[in-house]
């Protein structure tokens, strides 16, 4: 039986790269999507609430900090500092 999330990431690659846009990674959990971002810097991050064990907004929050290279302690990004 294949993955619900699998199905659902293969339908959206097929959208978007039927639509001349180039998927360069996919990832199903947090720590991998993190390690693709530093070392792809995409242009664009579609990204699931649901990574695995971990929450999206984990990734989200971490991508933040490092583009805006905002200290781990500080509020997070939808707070200002």
């Amino acid at each position: 039986m294949v993955d619900d999330h699998v199905m659902l990431r293969d339908g959206i690659r097929s959208v978007l790269e039927s639509a001349g846009h180039q998927v360069v990674a996919e990832s199903a959990d947090l720590t991998t999507a993190l390690g693709e971002l530093l070392r792809l810097s995409p242009e664009v991050l579609l990204l699931d609430l649901n990574l695995g064990q971990r929450s999206g907004l984990e990734l989200l929050t971490a991508v933040i900090r490092i583009v805006w290279r905002r200290p781990a302690h500080s509020p997070p990004f939808w707070q200002p500092p």
